[in-house]
């Protein structure tokens, strides 16, 4: 008998902590045939023995010859038995969709490496203690914060689990620095900690200030400047006191909500989300002025967990002071194609991008023209790099059925580590780690 295979450069196995994890995790079960029939017929007799299949899980990968692919990610043999129940159930319809809700990924391996887009999330998306069971247990996150915070001490701020981790909880959403930098820190922890995995983005594109993350990403920044850019970010608008406000998010459709806020004044529409998501943000009684009206015409809204009206006319007094703090911080052409958050449109110039993160602050951002982009572009798959899944659950509102796999790194509901094994088995199974598919690796 052939000794099984060894764990590959991008299996987590050789950063977890072996003392942190217990026999009853999650772990990628995968199955191979040479047809969708035939792969089917293998899951239907897999389910009658799913505990042994479970137990077997570290011992199988797949090969660059595999063709039709099945990776599921379970917690104990009795998921993985529904699991693969339901795979049967549903295989074969027009998406995929409703199974890659489940942690299951059923695909054909591509003739060429699919096509990746890191996405970020901004303020917003922060909760406390994110991260913090990721970092106990996978050495690449671990040694990013301890980057992190080696930046952050030199710049005279507290440590990334003093942002993130201690003291109140309503300090992430209302003070504005503390916000703002361990959203950052987040972002480039998970940016780590996917990286590790062996995935390489095709695009790259950040919600908002999710910019400044996804810039780190594409070279134009390190981690130091990306720091000091979003200490000049908060300086600029600590330095206006007069500006305050709300946002608001409204399942009202974009048309409805500029309207509205052109009827009642001092709120404006904020970020275009989505078909069914829009944005609004101005000043706080402007904005429950405007969640009122929306109440009666039936549309849902909820108050966003952001310090201030961003991206409307309100930021203009923090625009000049931003581009003074912007200037001294050195900006390189990006390595890989990056999208504004603004424009939709592709982003080179550092001169440009520059201009970008001084414009967002009162300009509306959009990202369904992001979205669109990228799937115009071909991409595969769309991961949040970044706490919560806001933007995967915005994204799929936008792609049709057939179109991109849109996924998270780090739900809130999920440790942190079984995450990253979703994000491997979604990719594994589309070929992103074949060493043979037409272009190399």
């Amino acid at each position: 008998m052939n000794d099984p295979p060894s764990p590959p450069p991008n299996s987590l196995g050789p950063n977890v902590d072996p003392n942190a994890r217990s026999e009853d995790s999650c772990r990628i079960v995968r199955l191979v045939a040479s047809s969708l029939y035939e792969l089917l017929e293998l899951v239907q007799r897999a389910s009658k023995d799913a505990r042994w299949h479970y137990n077997q899980a570290d011992q199988t990968r797949f090969q660059p010859g595999d063709l039709n692919r099945l990776a599921i990610v379970a917690k104990n043999p009795d998921e993985l038995e529904q699991k693969l129940r339901l795979t049967v159930a549903r295989a074969g319809r027009r998406s995929n969709r409703p199974l890659v809700r489940h942690n299951i990924f059923l695909h054909q391996r591509a003739e060429t490496r699919p096509r990746v887009a890191f996405l970020f999330p901004g303020q917003g998306s922060q909760y406390p203690g994110m991260l913090r069971d990721l970092i106990q247990i996978y050495a690449p996150a671990a040694e990013a914060m301890a980057e992190l915070d080696t930046v952050l001490r030199e710049q005279k701020v507290p440590s990334f689990a003093e942002l993130a981790w201690v003291g109140p909880d309503r300090a992430l959403g209302d003070d504005v620095w503390r916000t703002q930098l361990a959203v950052l820190g987040a972002d480039l922890i998970m940016l780590r900690a996917v990286e590790s995995l062996g995935v390489a983005p095709a695009y790259v594109a950040g919600h908002s200030f999710g910019e400044f993350p996804a810039l780190v990403a594409t070279g134009v920044w390190t981690v130091d400047e990306s720091v000091r850019a979003t200490l000049a970010r908060c300086d600029a608008i600590e330095a206006c006191p007069e500006i305050h406000g709300r946002m608001l998010a409204t399942s009202a459709e974009p048309e409805r909500v500029e309207r509205l806020c052109a009827a009642i004044g001092h709120v404006y529409p904020a970020a275009y989300n989505g078909p069914r998501q829009t944005v609004a943000a101005g000043r706080v009684d402007a904005v429950e002025e405007l969640a009122r009206r929306l109440e009666t015409a039936g549309h849902g809204s909820r108050v966003l967990a952001v310090p201030r009206p961003f991206h409307t006319p309100l930021l203009q007094a923090a625009v000049e002071p931003l581009r003074r703090g912007l200037a001294s911080i050195d900006v390189r052409p990006p390595r890989v194609p990056l999208l504004g958050t603004v424009t939709g449109t592709l982003l080179s110039d550092p001169a440009e991008i520059r201009e970008n993160l001084v414009r967002q602050m009162t300009t509306p951002i959009c990202h369904v023209d992001v979205i669109r982009r990228l799937a115009a572009e071909r991409v595969d798959v769309l991961i949040e790099v970044g706490p919560r899944q806001v933007l995967t659950g915005l994204s799929l509102k936008i792609l049709p059925d057939d179109g991109p796999i849109a996924i998270a790194s780090d739900p809130p509901r999920e440790d942190g580590l079984s995450q990253l094994l979703v994000v491997q088995a979604c990719l594994e199974t589309l070929g992103a780690f074949d060493l043979t598919l037409n272009g190399g690796r």
